[in-house]
C-alpha cells in the first residue's frame, strides 16, 4: 500500500510543505510514502539525494515509512493506474473526507495512489494550509520536527546562543 506525488519545482520552502503535504497523507491513511525522483533541476533539495548528507533524514525514517528507492524508477511512475491519479480537488477531499472516504479509495486502489499527479502544490482552503481535521493538520506540524540538517553541516553553522549550536 503505497502512496506517491509528482515533484513540484519551486523553491525549498514549496518543496518541503508538498513533500510534508504528501507524508501526512501517507502516515493518516496508513500507507508507505514513495518519494518521486525530481523532474527539473530546481528540484533539487539535496534531501531526496541521501548520499549527499545534507539532511539527517535518520529521524524521518525512523517515525514514518518511508521508501526513498522506488520513485527513482521510471517504471514505478508509469505502472500507477491513470484512475489511481487523483485531480487536485480528490487530493484536498481525500484527508478533509475521513475513513468512509479513505475506504473508497483504498478498494479502488489498494496497491498505489497518485496525490494529485503533477499539479503542484495541495493547499486545502488557503496557501499552505495542510489539509484535514486539527488531528491530521497536528500530524503534519509533527513532521517538522523530524527534520533537521545533517550533523556536519551543523558543525559548520555558526550560532549567536549557546544553546542553539549544533542543533
Amino acid at each position: 500500500r503505497l502512496l506517491t506525488y509528482k515533484r513540484f519545482g519551486g523553491r525549498l520552502n514549496n518543496q518541503l510543505f508538498q513533500f510534508i503535504t504528501a507524508l501526512q497523507h501517507a502516515k493518516v491513511l496508513k500507507r508507505t510514502l514513495v518519494v518521486p525522483d525530481e523532474v527539473r533541476e530546481v528540484d533539487w533539495t539535496g534531501m531526496f539525494d541521501t548520499a549527499y548528507g545534507i539532511w539527517d533524514i535518520n529521524r524521518l525514517n525512523a517515525a514514518y515509512d518511508i521508501d526513498w528507492k522506488s520513485g527513482l524508477s521510471q517504471g514505478f511512475q508509469m505502472s500507477i493506474p491513470e484512475e489511481c491519479v487523483l485531480t487536485p480537488v480528490e487530493g484536498r477531499q481525500l484527508l478533509n473526507g475521513g475513513p468512509q472516504l479513505w475506504e473508497e479509495w483504498d478498494s479502488r486502489c489498494p496497491d498505489v495512489i497518485d496525490l494529485a499527479g503533477n499539479t503542484g502544490l495541495l493547499f486545502c482552503k488557503q496557501q499552505h494550509q495542510f489539509c484535514g481535521d486539527s488531528e491530521a493538520q497536528l500530524e503534519a506540524y509533527q513532521i517538522y520536527s523530524h527534520f533537521s540538517l545533517s550533523p556536519s553541516l551543523l558543525e559548520h553553522i555558526p550560532s549567536k546562543k549557546e544553546e542553539f549550536k549544533g542543533k
